[in-house]
């Protein structure tokens, strides 16, 4: 109600600036994210423990998976695309780049080294049944697919009140890294690939009390003693 009555009384030429036309009051940005259908650092490290894996050599493969989900944010496309040669236990992980998203390297958590380890060291060579570098291999042997990348994420889904896939997970974990890190928007920006910075700036979620505590103190003076006074700095 406050802006439109700023708005009455910019038609009616009692002001010529209005003071808080751009801030936006309420729980969602118009333009941007939805914030309430993702998820929580917290939230995604329980899917280290959702799935029971029938076959023990894709144990590893699982949490490799996820590790690289919620702690790199690779697009499902990036991780079948994965092979050997792109992980370096020392360095990172190699994402090579695609039609929309830029090529980047991105250091790998403590917690995944082992994993990974054990998975290419063991695991993997059990699995592999063709002459293929890829990463991730089905317990048939072949390369993982996206749909496949999918279907394993969606089986977990039945945890959560809120739909959950690869997607869902890197939005997550691009809008944890701006909001919850406070990570610089440009360093994000390269984190995820993007090619431009609107495409990272969108992750970030508005400070909705910040914005009332500013309408507020402007409201304040508007309708203060001086009120005249006010109105004609803004004419």
């Amino acid at each position: 109600y406050i802006k439109a009555y700023y708005n009455f009384l910019l038609i009616n030429d009692i002001i010529r600036y209005h003071p808080c036309r751009s801030f936006f009051i309420g729980e969602k940005k118009p333009k941007g994210k939805n914030f309430g259908k993702l998820f929580s650092r917290e939230e995604m490290e329980l899917l280290f423990n959702l799935r029971e894996e029938r076959y023990q050599d894709l144990v590893n493969r699982n949490l490799v998976i996820i590790g690289l989900l919620i702690y790199q944010g690779m697009t499902s496309a990036e991780l079948v695309n994965l092979t050997i040669d792109d992980i370096d236990f020392r360095v990172g992980v190699t994402i090579r780049a695609s039609k929309k998203l830029s090529k980047r390297k991105l250091e790998l958590k403590n917690r995944q080294i082992m994993e990974l380890q054990d998975y290419i060291n063991i695991e993997r060579p059990k699995l592999i049944n063709s002459s293929t570098n890829k990463l991730l291999l089905t317990k048939t042997g072949v390369p993982m697919t996206v749909d496949g990348v999918h279907a394993f994420i969606k089986s977990m889904e039945g945890a959560f009140d809120k739909a959950l896939n690869p997607a869902v997970i890197r939005n997550s974990v691009i809008s944890h890294w701006l909001n919850v890190m406070k990570i610089p928007l440009e360093l994000v920006q390269r984190m995820v690939g993007h090619r431009f910075p609107s495409s990272t700036e969108k992750y970030i979620r508005p400070d909705i009390k910040e914005q009332r505590e500013i309408v507020t103190k402007l409201h304040d003076r508007i309708f203060s003693k001086n009120k005249k006074e006010v109105i004609n700095l803004y004419r």
